[in-house]
This record gives C-alpha cells, structure tokens and sequence, in this order.
C-alpha cells in the first residue's frame, strides 16, 4: 500500500533545514540525528515505491522494506513545518517553502478603490510580452542557486568544506534567493492573470483545430490551405504551452512547491 509522503524536492528542502538549524545551534545533535534520519529514511521509501511501480520489486519485497522503513520514519509530521496562520486583516505576505528558510515577506497593502466613474485604462500588450522574458531569467537562477545549495550541502555532509564555510556560503544563497523569490512574488497578480488568458486561449486553439480538421474532412477547404492554417495554429499551441510551463514553474517557485 503506498504511503502518502512529501515530495522527493521537499524532503532533500528538509534536509537542507536540518543542516542549517544544526550549525546555527537550534538543535542538538541527538536532534539532528534523529531527524536526519527519518528525512532519509522518507527518500528511501520514495524510491522504493518507484521501483515498486514500475516492477523491479515484488509485492513481497516491496511489503517487508516498507514496513522495515515506516518503522525508521514514524511520525514524520514532527518534523515538517506548519504553515504560520497569517495576520488578521491583512494578505499573507509569507512564502511557505518546505526548508523553511525563507522569512514571511512583507504583507501587500491592499489597494485602494479606484474612483468611481474612472473609464478603465486600456491595456497595455507589450507588458504580456515582458512578462515570459522576465520570469525565464528569474526561473533559471533560481534553478541553479537551488542547484548550488544542493552541492554545498552536499560538501558539508562528506566533510569537504568547514562548518563555517558552510554557513557563510549557506546564508549568502539564502540572501540571494529570498530576493529573486521576491521579485517574483512582486509580478504574481500578473502571472496568474497571464496564465488564466493563456489557458482560455489554449482551449479556442484547440476549438478551432477542431473546427478546422472538420471543415477538410467535409471538402470546405483544400488541402494546402488546411496544412497552412493547421500548421500555423500548432506552431502558436506550441508556444502558449511552453509559456504555461514557465508560469507555472513560477508559480511554483512563489508558493514554495518547487
């Protein structure tokens, strides 16, 4: 029977935490081992219950290492953060990240009413355009400070680096990423209103290829002029799907899931 657990990036997140809060002193070493080793023992499960589905273990084998590990991980609930219930009257400003690293960001004030009777501004389209160019750079640094983090960690645990390197390159990541996180949560509003504008727009696409292979299908259009068409709807679904992941992936970054 599979275990519902956190995800494998969360888990390695947790780990990252463990390492800090031990340097820092919040924790004493009968607490980091404890709890390092129920992280690695979640990591190991997850693994297992790949292998099991995808057949390289038995039902049986699968069933007695799972058992052995849940014995490791007990209650593993003790050692995930709970999200901080936000602030009466305000947004929750925070960015809930599973290491825990990150502090709550300062809560947006809430804007004020527009006057009434004010005609709404036009919009303005080159800001959409701006939008992907901005996150895609945004997205891949943070990919590859996360990636560092990682590495250094990783050093710190095979005894390759000294604790105060550690925490010294440990805290000038943290630093970094809090900032680029926060540049991102300052274009959320936009993100989100571009994602739901490119879903609806990824929906009519897909109406009109429909439509259009109906058409040819039933002699209302010829045949070049059904590839013409088809191929320049597909090279547009192509692009609006590549800009949905990104958003997403941005998206992700601002809630803390990736």
């Amino acid at each position: 029977m599979a275990v519902n657990l956190p995800g494998e990036s969360e888990l390695r997140n947790l780990l990252l935490k463990l390492d800090e809060d031990y340097l820092l002193g919040r924790i004493t070493k009968k607490e980091y081992d404890t709890k390092k080793g129920k992280i690695e023992a979640a990591l190991k499960l997850l693994r297992l219950e790949a292998d099991f589905r995808e057949g390289k273990i038995s039902e049986e084998d699968y069933n007695s290492r799972q058992a052995a590990l849940m014995g490791q991980i007990g209650d593993l609930s003790e050692i995930i953060p709970k999200p901080a219930a936000p602030a009466e009257g305000r947004v929750p400003g925070g960015l809930p990240s599973p290491e825990g690293e990150i502090e709550a960001a300062e809560a947006a004030p809430t804007p004020l009413p527009a006057p009434p009777r004010e005609a709404p501004r036009p919009p303005a389209p080159e800001r959409a355009e701006e939008i992907p160019s901005t996150l895609e750079g945004l997205v891949k640094e943070l990919e590859n400070l996360d990636a560092k983090r990682k590495k250094l960690s990783d050093l710190f645990r095979s005894g390759e680096i000294s604790d105060e390197t550690f925490v010294n390159m440990f805290l000038e990541y943290k630093s970094r990423r809090e900032e680029l996180v926060g540049r991102l949560k300052s274009v959320e509003g936009e993100v989100e209103e571009r994602l739901s504008d490119l879903l609806s727009e990824l929906e009519e696409i897909e109406g009109r290829l429909e439509l259009l292979k109906a058409r040819a299908a039933l002699g209302e259009i010829d045949r070049p002029s059904y590839e013409r068409e088809r191929g320049r709807m597909e090279d547009r679904r192509r692009e609006v799907e590549e800009e949905l992941s990104l958003l997403r992936k941005a998206l992700d970054r601002i809630s803390g899931r990736g």
